[in-house]
């Protein structure tokens, strides 16, 4: 994962200026927030994954199943019916990390995380930031 952010259904557009690729799931969105997605998909080249019930409703019509990506301005919605199908693995290759790592990145600071093999550990191998440490997480 490059840069992981978690966000409610009321978020807008002033807070996701800089997201590249976004993932809309759950059960509600507000119309602000969907709107201020759209408004960013179509001018700042947001691309956004998510199933039918959240894109405009001129992707929705015309999709009917499997993974489909819509261009929508600058941007592209990308819309699923199974957010692990390997085709969309494949779609959002380019805004993935290497595997096993989290990269986070808040304005000038970088830290990239590893992920043991089990899952159940994180360290700290890059940082920017002096005198940065993490402990192991578990």
């Amino acid at each position: 994962m490059n840069s992981p952010v978690v966000f409610d259904d009321m978020i807008t557009k002033e807070y996701l200026q800089s997201i590249k690729l976004t993932f809309l799931c759950g059960l509600y969105i507000s119309k602000v927030t969907l709107n201020d997605i759209s408004f960013l998909v179509k001018n700042n080249g947001l691309v956004v994954v998510t199933g039918k019930h959240f894109v405009p409703d001129k992707f929705a019509q015309r999709y009917s199943k499997g993974t489909v990506v819509f261009n929508g301005g600058k941007g592209k919605w990308i819309v699923t019916d199974d957010m692990s199908r390997n085709n969309l693995k494949y779609v959002v290759a380019s805004w993935l990390g290497h595997n096993n790592e989290i990269m986070l990145r808040f304005k000038e600071e970088r830290a990239v995380l590893k992920i043991s093999l089990d899952g159940k550990k994180i360290r700290l191998i890059q940082s920017n930031q002096k005198g940065a440490e993490i402990k192991n997480i578990k």
